[in-house]
């Protein structure tokens, strides 16, 4: 019965999550900024760029906290690949700070690292990198594939769980039984 609660827990905050995250604003917190995309996109070391219609933007995110939203339309759903713009050397990592939720396809095809929360909701997360990408946070993934998580490395840091998690709606979401005075 405790494993039933458990998937019912997960899909009232799947359901909760992808209801509110394109409109949710953390009270309070105003050291994060926010990027919603409807198209396909490439992150790079420096840059967020989404593609649609033919026109491009772009938001750098280099040393700032993020929380990225990637949205399925009702026609397609988009494909967000992380790649180096520039040669690098070998041991040169793409570094986000924050969240990632996507409703697509994450592609993943150089060094990675996330210090924060990944969401895969109804896509894929696909390596095509001979390093994994390494998550410091947790990965939640509600997807069409069977999710690998010998592709991840973890370095779950509970820092990185929970102010980056206090971003999404949900995450912390705390009831007080009894107040007492003493």
């Amino acid at each position: 019965m405790i494993e039933y609660d458990l998937v019912d827990e997960f899909n009232e905050l799947m359901s909760l999550i992808e209801g509110k995250i394109f409109d949710y604003d953390p009270k309070g917190t105003s050291s994060y900024m926010r990027v919603s995309l409807e198209g396909d996109g490439l992150i790079n070391e420096s840059s967020i760029i989404e593609t649609l219609d033919n026109i491009n933007r772009s938001y750098g995110h280099k040393s700032k906290n993020i929380m990225l939203c990637i949205k399925a339309s009702d026609n397609s759903r988009p494909e967000v690949e992380i790649k180096f713009d520039k040669t690098n050397s070998r041991d040169a990592r793409i570094l986000i700070r924050g969240n990632i939720y996507c409703e697509g396809d994450l592609i993943v095809s150089s060094p990675f690292e996330l210090d924060g929360n990944l969401i895969i909701n109804n896509g894929n997360l696909i390596v095509n990198s001979d390093a994994k990408p390494i998550v410091k946070g947790k990965v939640i993934f509600n997807g069409s594939a069977t999710f690998n998580s010998d592709d991840v490395s973890f370095e779950t840091d509970k820092r990185s769980i929970y102010l980056y998690g206090s971003y999404l709606p949900g995450f912390l979401d705390m009831n007080i039984d009894v107040i007492k005075n003493k």
